[in-house]
C-alpha cells in the first residue's frame, strides 16, 4: 500500500494528512493533545480535502477541548492527593505541574455549554 504523508494548517490547527488507496475520507482527533489526522483517498484534491476539514472544525475543536479538560482534570485530581482543599498550596502545585492551567480553565469557562435557539 502506497501512502503519501503531508501536513497542512487550517485555522491554526495542524492537520496530518495521509493519502492512500482508500474510498472514503477519515478524520480523527487523538489524545492526549488533540492531534488531528486525516486519511484521504489518493485521488482527492487539496481543495476538497480542505473543505472536508473546514466543515468539521466545530467537531474538531469540541474533541480537542474534551481532551484538554481530561488532561486538566487528571492533573487536578493528582494535586488533590497532596492538597485536599483549593488553598494557596494547591494552586502552587497546579502552577508547577501545569503552568497553563489557568488559561485553559478560562478558555473552558468562556465556552458555551450548549447551543440555544430562543427564537419563537
Amino acid at each position: 500500500m502506497t501512502t503519501n504523508r503531508s501536513s497542512i494548517h487550517i485555522d491554526g490547527i495542524p492537520v496530518e494528512v495521509v493519502r492512500k488507496p482508500i474510498k472514503h475520507l477519515y478524520l480523527g482527533v487523538y489524545p492526549p493533545g488533540g492531534r488531528v489526522r486525516v486519511s484521504a483517498p489518493a485521488h482527492l484534491d487539496d481543495a476538497a480535502l480542505r473543505l472536508a476539514v473546514v466543515s468539521r472544525l466545530g467537531w474538531i475543536r469540541r474533541k480537542q477541548a474534551r481532551f484538554q479538560e481530561q488532561e486538566r482534570q487528571s492533573h487536578r485530581e493528582m494535586v488533590h492527593f497532596f492538597e485536599r482543599h483549593h488553598n494557596e498550596r494547591f494552586f502552587a502545585r497546579m502552577d508547577a505541574l501545569m503552568p497553563s492551567w489557568r488559561r485553559r480553565r478560562d478558555e473552558l469557562n468562556r465556552a458555551p455549554l450548549a447551543h440555544e435557539d430562543w427564537s419563537y
